[in-house]
């Protein structure tokens, strides 16, 4: 009884201590109509911070998990802005052994140890690994309170671990290997490899035969019970009804029948409520003017509905002014999902604008007399929530914001548009879905052409929007097979129908691997896999280029131009750069220089024509583009660095810019001019004239990155201030070009030790220390019972980048002697680490280094 007693106690103790709060959450279903109750055939349950999830399949289905404060020091969530996160060690308190699983942001060298409570050290492990989850296991035979101390070469942290003592392993630390993020388990209430942080949100997804999969989202602080009200799975033009509770999303109790309607022009596959989202009935007239009519009312991307009497306001709670925040409306606040069930949502932008254009609505007369009876609703103003315009003006957010607040359809008895308006105005709902019966596109991916040492032209066919609107399409690409949206990818509008996409920011010389992809509501599908690889870029950097500019759709003017360059600039030493700006007959002569010849020529962002201003005269003086509004970013086929100094030359990137701001410490136009760049104050061309502005006081060069749909980012500098910054795409600015240098060698890498010898397995690495000044494509060990291995041998492939990497050495044979070398290849070749050796012999495992030194500037192995 004393021992029971002792444990129960730290338990306790170990609650309080290390911040876990057990937690038992339960799902259930009713019928929405009758109330009943349901079986439901099975709960995704779906932490979406952490990006893990696990599925029960029972009645009534029961999780228990263990919710987790910051354990160590600051130890945050996954995903924040720490280099690694270690777990609460499972179980707590523990007899002979426990597990830790520890998150990387990164690949890199961990050291683990353990002490007791006097500090002194039971077992220590070091060595590197990869990015994201691994598995270590602890074991000792001492009892009490023990400490884990985890760190890295910048942070550590430290939990508490509880041991009961009685090991048989003695005290040592294991790496089990890596893991992954989550996991779906069946059957299984109690989920010990599912993530909760206190704070974290989590999506609960329920499936019951014959009814629509219902969605809730919530953030539990303790043990909760969910009832799922489902709703019967219904043709469009039926009616369904819904019984709101009120709360978060829900201003008041009411229960509410809404009517459904299809075939509206423009959207004709989608499936419409016919009355506002929160309204007691359908409007009676397009100028009705009551609450019951009018229903409630929604700040954008808010889940707290408002109902307003016309003098009351429900809940009359603070309210929420300003909202600025640079996201549309999330999945997570959608007041139609939350309150209808799964499937149902707010229109986007593009569906209500082609609503209004497919119906030819003009004024408040087209909404009204459109089967959807759309009438003059109001909205509560943004400053205080006070009614405004019920009976007179319609408003109905969509979820997509604009570049200053959100989308709406706004209409009156003169107009009826899509506009961007502040955030904090509270607008009513109208809710769609996409018809019962869609299922994923079928999509198909178009053979690359175009190839160069950066970019690529690619593209696709949507063959079939499986009954569902195309939201997005286009081409995904990486170094490795099976691509997805998760890598780079294009956006090239939407619906069915042939696309062309432009792969961009490739590196010379690499192998890549291209799906298209087209996404409904359903999911996002993807077509045949091709390959293809970049060409090399053979320019040495350090060089001088001439150029015979010929005047035409991207010069202004005919000019023979000699353009120096140079690399290693901090911030993008791998880079080539031009020494003088794009058009300019020869460097500047001083930061303040404000001659034509100095400054070269300007463009507007994602336009192929660049202009010449003396002064007073600009060439050519055709028609100023005085708006642009466009969500692109530079496109390779405008991009006058190509075009002009020829493939493999491109503008610079936001993150380049922003890097070479950062590493050269540019505070003021003194850093931009003292650097190997010599960029000067070349001013740039008015937005709404193309007049010429500040030559001679500020420079402002493009980069090739969007900000906003009317915004792209630039560096700008002068006296006073050096930065990247987001502003008017019509303004025209200056071009530097870069490009990949060429002047690369053959990558350096090292060896890591072998360790976790078995039979049949073991565990190597290295670490990739020099890319050699071409990014490395390819990396791992290769081995072999003959000295000096290559990848011709057995090898491993484990990414495509610098920095530290783990090997899992798989397929040896028992008691045989082996070599091992890790390898690295760029454009240039494949260089060798060290030779190491191992013997697997059963019961007796030893390593051995063999140190030698590989010759600079070649590849293959030393020797060779």
């Amino acid at each position: 009884m004393k021992k029971f007693y002792l444990i129960s106690v730290l338990l306790f103790g170990l609650i309080n201590v290390y911040s876990q709060t057990p937690i038992t959450l339960t799902f259930q279903a009713k019928d929405s109509l009758t109330q009943n109750a349901l079986d439901l055939d099975s709960v995704n349950v779906k932490n979406l911070t952490e990006n893990c999830d696990t599925t029960l399949y029972d009645a009534v289905s029961v999780l228990n998990i263990v919710a987790l404060w910051p354990v160590g020091i600051e130890n945050p969530a996954v995903g924040g802005s720490e280099s690694f996160v270690v777990m609460q060690n499972v179980p707590n308190p523990f007899q002979g052994s426990t597990l830790v699983r520890i998150w990387l942001r990164n690949a890199g060298e961990l050291n683990l140890a353990v002490y007791d409570n006097q500090g002194n050290s039971l077992s220590q492990y070091h060595r590197g690994f990869d990015k994201g989850w691994h598995l270590f296991g602890i074991s000792t035979k001492e009892s009490g309170l023990l400490l884990l101390k985890v760190s890295d070469n910048a942070l550590t942290k430290t939990i508490k671990i509880l041991s009961t003592g009685n090991g048989n392993e003695g005290n040592r630390i294991t790496c089990k290997g890596p893991i992954a993020q989550g996991s779906t388990l069946k059957s299984s209430p109690d989920v010990t490899g599912f993530i909760y942080y206190l704070g974290n949100q989590l999506q609960y997804t329920a499936y019951v035969g014959g009814y629509q999969a219902r969605i809730l989202f919530d953030n539990p602080v303790s043990s909760e019970t969910y009832t799922f009200a489902m709703l019967s799975s219904f043709t469009c033009g039926t009616s369904f009804t819904i019984s709101h509770v009120a709360g978060e999303v829900a201003p008041v109790n009411k229960t509410v029948i809404y009517g459904t309607v299809t075939n509206i022009p423009g959207e004709t596959s989608k499936c419409w409520i016919t009355s506002n989202l929160g309204a007691d009935h359908q409007a009676t007239a397009l100028s009705d003017a009551t609450e019951a009519s009018g229903g409630w009312y929604w700040q954008f991307n808010r889940k707290q509905g408002y109902k307003h009497t016309g003098s009351v306001r429900t809940p009359n709670t603070t309210w929420i002014y300003p909202i600025e925040e640079d996201l549309d409306w999330q999945a997570a606040n959608d007041p139609c999902a939350i309150e209808l069930g799964s499937g149902w949502r707010l229109p986007t932008y593009i569906e209500w604008y082609n609503v209004d254009a497919g119906g030819n609505w003009t004024n408040w007369n087209g909404p009204w007399n459109s089967a959807l009876k759309m009438h003059a609703a109001g909205k509560l103003e943004a400053s205080d929530g006070s009614l405004y315009s019920r009976g007179s003006r319609g408003y109905y957010w969509s979820s997509t914001q604009g570049w200053s607040g959100g989308y709406d359809l706004s209409f009156g008895s003169t107009s009826s548009s899509i506009q961007s308006a502040v955030k904090a105005n509270a607008k009513p709902l109208r809710c769609l879905r996409e018809p019962n019966t869609a299922a994923l596109p079928t999509v198909t991916t178009a053979g690359i052409t175009g190839i160069t040492p950066t970019s690529a032209n690619g593209g696709g066919e949507v063959t079939n929007d499986g009954g569902a609107s195309i939201t997005a399409r286009g081409v995904c690409w990486s170094t490795s097979p099976n691509p997805t949206t998760a890598d780079s990818f294009t956006y090239d509008d939407w619906g069915t129908g042939a696309f062309v996409s432009n792969l961009t920011d490739l590196i010379p010389g690499t192998p890549y691997y291209v799906r298209s992809y087209a996404t409904n509501f359903i999911g996002t599908a993807y077509g045949n896999e091709v390959t293809f690889t970049t060409l090399p870029f053979s320019f040495t950097c350090g060089t001088s280029i001439t150029i015979n500019h010929v005047a035409g759709a991207v010069a202004p003017v005919n000019k023979t131009v000699t353009y120096g360059t140079v690399t290693n600039i901090p911030g993008a030493p791998s880079k080539c750069w031009i020494t003088s700006n794009l058009g300019a007959d020869h460097q500047a002569t001083s930061k303040s220089d404000a001659s034509e010849p100095s400054a070269g020529w300007y463009w507007q962002f994602n336009r192929k024509q660049g202009y010449k201003h003396t002064g007073s005269v600009r060439t050519p003086n055709t028609t100023w583009i005085t708006s642009i509004n466009e969500n692109l970013s530079w496109q390779a086929s405008n991009d006058p660095c190509a075009l002009e100094l020829g493939s493999g030359w491109r503008i610079p990137t936001n993150t380049e810019w922003t890097n070479v701001d950062a590493a050269g410490n540019w505070t003021d136009w003194n850093g931009p001019w003292n650097s190997a760049l010599k960029m000067h104050a070349a001013g740039g061309l008015y937005y709404s004239s193309g007049a010429l502005v500040s030559r001679g006081t500020w420079g402002g060069y493009w980069s090739s990155t969007s900000d906003l749909a009317t915004h792209g980012y630039y560096l700008l500098f002068d006296n006073i201030e050096s930065l990247t910054y987001g502003y008017y795409k019509e303004y025209g600015y200056s071009l530097r070009c870069l490009a990949y240098a060429s002047a690369s060698t053959i990558p350096i890498v090292s060896t890591s030790p072998v360790i976790d010898i078995a039979q049949t397995t073991a565990t190597g690495g290295g670490n990739v220390t020099s890319d050699g000044g071409a990014s490395v494509t390819a990396r791992g060990v290769c081995w072999s019972t003959s000295q000096n291995p290559t990848i011709g041998d057995s090898h491993t492939t484990n990414g495509s980048a610098t920095g530290i990497f783990v090997s899992n050495l798989t397929g040896l044979s028992p008691n045989t002697p082996y070599y091992i070398r890790a390898y690295a290849t760029n454009s240039v070749g494949t260089a060798y680490g060290n030779e190491m050796t191992f013997y697997n012999a059963a019961g007796s495992f030893y390593l051995r280094f063999i140190p030698h030194h590989q010759p600079s500037g070649r590849s293959g192995s030393p020797g060779e």
